[in-house]
């Protein structure tokens, strides 16, 4: 069969509107990818901060999720932006703004998209994000009040870390009297919806008796949840309680396994107790050396009373070579900034009063055992009495 020129002209226009679908059906499937692009990634941040995951957290799944998607973050940002019409999308292009995700930390962006989304939708985590940054003063003046009133809207709804942070604001008096009933509340709330931090304080309510009666079981029992979750202040208050016989019974192997987990999520209070499980012997066997190294590491996070614990190994010559100056340095440097740490005040008082690591000084040596005993140091009032005794003066 021969083609007419009529026939060419058809098989052209034929072959042309093929083009164009074609290239319509790709066009429709690369706007269908990125919109699921976007979509996957609200569905990672919803999921992720449904789980109370601090802001931390929530950003290293977001980049965790795009690098193993083989996605830049300046590419996340910008097929979010397009999105900045459709409300559900606001509080995570909100979130990118303030944590400098593919692009600059714009404090005065993420508060402007936080406050939108709150007053579009009355959603939990936007309200909470808009108390936290007039709280903060991150991208609006500081403002406690206005902290507040938000604050309460988003513990209302049910945000868990709002709850948490309402409470704090009862629990001092910041822009309302303080209320210890309703800290005590709004932190049990927050506690029994799951959030870490909030179980870390409903436990230490239950613990000091604040807004509620004392009942170590219940403050161990969420300190427990809490710690569970990761929190290291939770695990050191539950290795304390394990240490004490507080809320449960007794049990050193369990007190040296919680400071060991606290301690490798880097809190300075578990350093510290590691040192002394090492030190003495508790759940574990003695181990001058690393009971020194763990010391360390905590004064290096400006623990006082590791500190103070590095004086005495440098004095005594545990863990590392005897060294009197260093342990006069270490006495000195626990005192803190307002001199009020009263075990390395006796120390410090000793040093001057022997002559340990710094020159003997009788003056100095009086100075420090009086803020010593005042400060309620028993040991220091004795080593008064025979300092004024071998001065022949009367100590009182």
């Amino acid at each position: 069969m021969l083609l007419t020129k009529k026939s060419f002209s058809s098989l052209r226009r034929f072959s042309s509107r093929e083009k164009l679908n074609a290239s319509c059906e790709k066009l429709k499937s690369l706007v269908t990818h990125k919109r699921s692009i976007t979509h996957q990634l609200l569905n990672l941040f919803n999921t992720s901060r449904a789980q109370h995951s601090d802001d931390d957290q929530i950003c290293d799944e977001i980049k965790r999720w795009a690098f193993l998607n083989g996605h830049l973050l300046s590419h996340l940002f910008s097929q979010l932006d397009k999105q900045r019409h459709r409300s559900k999308y606001l509080p995570l292009l909100a979130f990118f703004y303030q944590c400098g995700l593919g692009t600059n930390i714009e404090p005065v962006l993420a508060f402007y998209w936080y406050t939108v989304a709150s007053e579009a939708s009355g959603e939990a985590f936007s309200q909470h994000k808009v108390g936290a940054c007039h709280r903060n003063a991150f991208g609006t003046k500081h403002d406690d009040k206005a902290a507040l009133t938000w604050y309460l809207k988003a513990a209302e709804n049910g945000s868990a870390p709002a709850q948490s942070d309402l409470a704090f604001c009862y629990r001092n008096g910041i822009a309302t009297k303080p209320t210890p009933e309703l800290a005590f509340y709004w932190y049990r709330r927050s506690a029994e919806a799951g959030f870490h931090h909030g179980q870390l304080q409903a436990g230490d309510c239950y613990r000091d008796g604040l807004g509620t009666v004392i009942n170590e079981v219940k403050a161990f029992y969420w300190y427990e949840q809490s710690a569970s979750k990761g929190n290291s202040d939770a695990q050191v208050r539950l290795a304390n309680c394990y240490f004490d016989g507080c809320g449960t019974l007794k049990n050193d192997l369990r007190a040296f396994e919680w400071s060991e987990k606290a301690s490798r999520a880097g809190n300075s209070i578990g350093h510290l107790y590691l040192g002394d499980c090492y030190r003495e012997g508790i759940g574990t066997e003695k181990d001058f050396e690393l009971a020194f190294k763990f010391y360390e590491k905590s004064a290096a996070d400006g623990n006082l009373t590791a500190k103070n614990r590095l004086g005495r190994c440098f004095h005594e010559g545990t863990g590392t070579p005897r060294d009197p100056k260093k342990a006069f340095y270490w006495f000195r440097n626990a005192l803190g900034s307002a001199g009020w740490n009263k075990n390395a005040q006796c120390n410090v008082a000793v040093c001057y009063h022997r002559g340990i690591g710094s020159d003997r000084d009788v003056h100095e040596a009086i100075k420090w055992y009086r803020k010593a005993v005042l400060n309620g140091n028993q040991s220091s009032s004795l080593h008064l009495q025979v300092l004024f005794k071998q001065l022949r003066l009367d100590w009182r």
